[in-house]
């Protein structure tokens, strides 16, 4: 849309006022100038806007004005002449007379004696800012009415004036009717002369037909205004005789659309002023806000409410209470409020099963571990099929995460990746014994690593072993303060996720995750059957994998609530460390070493660990590296402790060898 400065400047004083600013201003309001030319020629600038559809009223220079001198606080310099009581005065005012099926409202003059055709030089100018070519005077005005005013009129001429009603979708009854009106006109003679001849016109001014189908006193707000300089500029330029007006309209009752909108709702979306910390805008600024957009509004104080009544020019945009909040920050200023975010301090519980899967995913990732995301459905028989499977690859429900996982290990070694450190949380589905179907979420890792650790730099990269992946895990237990036994599995273990995923590890080498307290099973622990293994070239690099069940391992953590450790004095005497390799039994229980050496001497030793186990091929025998530290609270260990310590791992290495 194209509108001219110096026609805005008819309607409100913008001598004062730079475009810049002016741009800036309409810009964060809603309304976005494109550009603003300059004609040298005509003197006068150029604003291109880029209206948007729920402003679709800003299409002539009378509404343009109208939105900046609310916007920029400025009077209007013309005021509308009331239209109302010239349709009431007229005696036709209760006919309710259905004029047209196009038109609403119509008002005609009768012009004769025509001496001159010619546009003034003014005129010429403003059309040629619009790029539009002039004709004569007639065609022109209803140009420059139609740009300043938004209404359309038609100048017409007498000649075959019935032909030209008819393109104006004016019947013939109405066409009678219109012409019966103009030669009544007293002050005329000899009217029906009149017709047929070059120096008479009809000048039409129209309203078309709204939504409503019916006239509001709104839409002719500045009718009479425009009527007004259309007969001045064609009295003043043509030197005719305009005849008495005549006018025909659809009679209707004020349309009003009222919205009530309450006082905190403005606050909430609009927030505190900047200017006054923790103020929001009062209810006066608010009243004077709305008055300033040519809104009926009161403030029912009771309630806390405002009632806007919205004008019927604007009843397109404004439907909502949303829209008038957006009114309010749009002619306050919106850079007059707080743009920050209050800071919300109350955090919402979250269940104890989310905040663990949240805990164990940024544990895993610290420790080195990538996430991967399968889809639930497989290509397998499994206890619950789907009924009507969109592909065959997917039409069963898996019962455990690690067969998924194991796809994704087989993949990456087809394309040469062999650090597969991986896991997964995913939703695994089975029937219980009433055959009702049960969700829920497991936790399943699988870890192969050919070069994982070196002793020295100058050694070959060694792979993972069974060590390394349980310090993973136990690492990973006592991060999230589960309180988790890792011990073998018990020959008669009949727990339901286990059979699901009892094939998929060796037969001997996993060990299970038991619940401290009740010993219920929680998750298993081992390596991949070798079976499975059948993608490497060299079987003995093992691969070692886990299932947990989520949801179990959430009812083992401890939380704590307070400070429960127990205060022990620290020793300063200093320490004795032996290092003993013990032959055992294949399948000797490493903790009930422990106990045993232990209980053969309580005070001195504090500390056990396992740093090593390695097997004899030859002989088929086991041996087990074990640390072991001495040390005494009140005083330094002498030569007879010493001596004492040599003959207990002695008889410890003897009683160990006859088991």
């Amino acid at each position: 849309m194209k509108f001219s400065w110096k026609l805005l400047n008819k309607f409100v004083d913008l001598k004062n006022i730079e475009l810049t600013y002016l741009k800036e201003k309409l810009t964060l309001c809603g309304i976005e100038i494109e550009e603003i030319k300059e004609n040298t020629k005509t003197k006068d600038k150029l604003i291109y806007l880029n209206n948007t559809a729920n402003r679709k009223e800003l299409y002539c220079i009378i509404n343009l004005a109208k939105e900046i001198s609310i916007i920029l606080d400025l009077p209007l310099k013309i005021n509308p002449i009331n239209l109302n009581g010239n349709l009431k005065d007229n005696k036709n005012y209760t006919q309710n007379i259905k004029i047209s099926k196009t038109f609403l409202y119509l008002k005609l003059n009768l012009i004769s004696n025509i001496k001159k055709n010619e546009s003034p030089e003014w005129l010429i100018n403003y059309l040629k800012t619009y790029d539009i070519k002039t004709n004569n005077l007639f065609s022109d005005i209803e140009n420059y009415v139609q740009i300043k005013w938004g209404y359309k009129i038609k100048i017409l001429n007498t000649i075959n004036i019935k032909k030209q009603f008819i393109d104006l979708n004016i019947t013939n009854l109405q066409q009678n009717l219109l012409l019966i009106d103009i030669l009544n006109n007293k002050n005329l003679k000899n009217q029906k002369k009149l017709f047929n001849n070059n120096n008479c016109k009809i000048l039409l001014f129209y309203v078309n037909k709204n939504n409503n189908n019916k006239l509001d006193y709104s839409c002719t707000e500045y009718l009479q205004n425009a009527y007004n300089e259309t007969i001045n500029i064609i009295s003043t330029y043509t030197k005719g005789t305009i005849g008495k007006s005549n006018q025909k309209w659809k009679t209707t009752d004020k349309i009003e659309h009222t919205i009530k909108i309450h006082k905190n709702k403005i606050f909430n979306v609009l927030g505190i002023l900047k200017n006054r910390p923790f103020k929001f805008l009062s209810t006066a600024s608010i009243l004077n806000t709305l008055n300033k957009l040519h809104f009926h509004s009161k403030y029912i104080k009771r309630l806390e409410t405002f009632k806007v009544i919205i004008p019927i020019y604007r009843i397109h945009d404004l439907k909502r209470e949303i829209d008038i909040v957006e009114e309010i920050g749009r002619i306050y200023g919106f850079k007059y409020f707080l743009k920050n975010l209050p800071s919300n301090k109350k955090k919402k519980s979250i269940h104890s099963s989310l905040s663990t899967i949240r805990k164990i995913r940024f544990l895993l990732r610290n420790l080195g571990l990538n996430e991967v995301v399968n889809c639930s459905l497989i290509n397998k028989i499994k206890p619950i099929s789907l009924k009507n499977p969109i592909t065959k690859e997917q039409k069963s429900l898996r019962n455990n995460v690690l067969e998924n996982l194991i796809e994704n290990y087989r993949y990456n070694i087809k394309h040469k990746n062999f650090r597969i450190e991986i896991f997964e949380i995913g939703k695994i589905f089975e029937k219980d014994s009433q055959n009702q179907y049960i969700e829920n979420n497991n936790l399943a890792g699988l870890i192969y690593n050919n070069s994982f650790i070196r002793n020295k730099w100058s050694d070959k990269p060694q792979s993972i072993n069974w060590f390394h992946v349980k310090g993973i895990i136990e690492a990973l237990l006592e991060q999230l303060n589960a309180e988790v036994t890792l011990q073998k599995l018990s020959q008669y273990e009949n727990n339901k996720y286990i059979k699901n995923t009892s094939h998929l590890f060796h037969p001997i080498k996993q060990i299970g995750m038991y619940n401290r307290l009740n010993k219920e099973l929680i998750g298993t622990f081992g390596e991949l059957n070798i079976k499975y293994n059948i993608n490497l070239k060299n079987n003995n690099k093992k691969i070692y994998i886990f299932e947990i069940h989520i949801e179990k391992l959430n009812h083992t953590r401890k939380i704590n609530r307070n400070l429960n450790f127990n205060i022990k004095k620290y020793s300063h005497y200093p320490s004795v460390i032996r290092d003993i390799s013990i032959k055992v039994k294949q399948h000797t229980n490493i903790n009930d070493i422990k106990k045993f050496i232990f209980n053969r001497n309580k005070k001195l030793v504090e500390s056990i660990e396992i740093f090593n186990e390695y097997y004899e091929k030859s002989s088929y025998s086991r041996f087990i590296g074990l640390r072991i530290t001495y040390r005494s609270n009140y005083r330094t260990l002498n030569n007879k402790d010493i001596k004492m310590i040599n003959t207990n791992i002695e008889d410890l290495i003897n009683e160990l060898k006859t088991d």
